[in-house]
């Protein structure tokens, strides 16, 4: 049988019951996940004929109304209040409270982050109450629960831009599964300190829940500042039908294609004060969709041209050139053929279906099925384009080609040394810095060893504590890039590399 929390706390006698009072406390969720604000609704109702005085619970300097929790990382319950949180271990008595006036019937109504008074970190079920006293005696909430799991994302992706004083900085988004549904979180982070290589990741916001069968989800690449305007999307696929959901909005859009999807190109284009271009692969692999999104939300998605793709892409991305000339949009993609592969390429404009498709032909090498190509456009128009392929048992190669706004460059290849095990999960990033080639990190999960690739090829052991999140997830900072990863108690944070 369950005891309230509150009823094992207070040592000194409370008998008188100000039934005038009816306070009431609810989470609202009751799951949650690490790294969530958890925010508890509180409610207190004057049920009588007279106006009651009783302490303000947005007064934070107020020892009421007073708060008592349990569960993981509690030894036996805590309790605490406003005051006793800003004043940790003071021996003085709490001054006066600082009171409201209900009137007869009234009802006053808030919100409280309870992380900024305790700390939530463990996963695990968590119990609340709250006691609220006056001279007229005190009302007492009923007891609580709520829960904090790990995030456990299927599909992940982090929306960047063009970074300012090159310190990184974006969106976080992904899915988590639920019983019987799926929900989508998501959470900015910034290079706070890049001389200490840390970037911050703010509280994950619940956004929305929808089908356990979402997937696909993203978040746009940009080539202006992420954070230069108002409103910021997220993407992802139910079935053929596109969604999408902006920052101001409760209730995803939505958009159906004319046939069914096999996957949304990664990622998402949007240039400043345009609309969200999302690429899609049609079932059969042999159709692509551009799907516009409006930034003006009184408007609707549509279809703004679909094309035929010369072969089956493995694998598929899209960027966007420099702002100062035009934001022409690249898409780039590799074949894999019976002996070999090539890479496409080709560009578009806003109002403009892409040009004719270029290509690089490599006369051996199998592309990987779990390693994604990258692109980077410079500010010299030129795409870099880069993918991982095997060229043998436990060995691999580094394959880069450049298609110029005139010219195409051969392909270079840059081998690997041997994989630990069989590849499970890679990613490539390339970083400009002043319209030029910076660095290239390539990153791969084999044989549950993770490893980054090293300038001459060389293997070299990546160290994390907990895991690296699959897919992996790179982002680039000021001087170094940086690998998204889960510790052990769930929290996700960044790993320079």
């Amino acid at each position: 049988m369950k005891t309230c929390l509150l009823s094992l706390l207070f040592l000194t006698a409370l008998t008188r019951c100000n039934a005038m009072i009816l306070y009431q406390l609810e989470p609202s969720q009751s799951d949650y996940l690490t790294q969530q604000e958890v925010t508890l609704h509180l409610r207190i109702t004057n049920q009588g004929d007279a106006p009651q005085q009783v302490p303000s619970p947005d007064r934070a300097e107020n020892s009421m109304p007073v708060f008592a929790i349990s569960g993981p990382g509690f030894a036996q319950a805590r309790q605490f209040s406003g005051w006793s949180v800003a004043h940790p271990g003071a021996e003085t008595h709490p001054p006066p409270h600082q009171e409201m006036t209900l009137a007869p019937s009234e009802t006053w109504e808030g919100e409280m982050a309870l992380n900024t008074m305790v700390g939530l970190r463990e996963p695990g079920e968590y119990r609340i109450g709250s006691m609220l006293s006056s001279q007229a005696g005190h009302a007492r909430t009923p007891d609580r629960t709520f829960r904090i799991s790990p995030p456990d994302p299927y599909s992940v992706a982090l929306g960047t831009g063009r970074r300012p004083f090159d310190a990184g900085e974006g969106e976080l988004v992904f899915l988590q599964r639920g019983a019987n549904s799926s929900a989508i979180y998501s959470s900015s982070f910034r290079e706070n300190d890049p001389s200490n290589s840390e970037i911050g990741i703010s509280s994950l916001v619940r956004r929305a829940t929808v089908p356990s069968d979402a997937t696909d989800i993203a978040s746009p690449h940009r080539n202006t500042p992420f954070f230069d305007e108002l409103l910021q999307w997220i993407v992802w696929r139910e079935g053929r039908s596109l969604k999408t959901l902006h920052t101001a909005e409760t209730v995803p859009g939505s958009f159906d294609l004319p046939s069914d999807l096999a996957y949304l190109v990664q990622p998402p284009l949007k240039v400043k004060g345009g609309p969200v271009e999302v690429l899609a692969v049609s079932a059969d692999r042999r159709h692509l969709y551009m799907v516009s999104v409006p930034a003006n939300v009184q408007f609707k998605p549509s279809l703004a041209w679909q094309v035929d793709l010369t072969g089956t892409p493995q694998s598929i991305t899209a960027s966007l050139g420099p702002e100062d000339k035009a934001s022409i949009r690249h898409i780039a993609f590799a074949i894999q053929h019976e002996h070999g592969f090539e890479i496409f390429h080709t560009t578009y404009r806003s109002d403009q279906k892409p040009e004719s498709f270029r290509a690089v032909r490599v006369e051996s090498g199998q592309l990987f099925p779990n390693a994604p190509l990258t692109m980077l456009v410079t500010g010299d128009g030129v795409a870099h384009v880069g993918v991982l392929v095997k060229t043998g048992p436990e060995r691999g190669a580094l394959v880069e080609a450049e298609f110029g706004p005139e010219a195409i460059k051969p392909a270079t290849v840059s081998s690997i040394n041997a994989f630990p095990g069989d590849l499970t999960a890679a990613a490539i990033l390339y970083t400009d810095k002043d319209g030029q080639m910076e660095r290239r990190d390539a990153v791969i999960l084999a044989g549950g060893e993770l490893r980054k690739i090293g300038s001459s090829g060389q293997l070299q052991a990546v160290s994390v504590v907990g895991k690296a999140v699959v897919p992996l997830q790179l982002t680039s900072g000021q001087d170094q890039s940086y690998l998204l990863c889960q510790a052990p108690d769930g929290s996700l944070y960044f790993k320079p590399l």
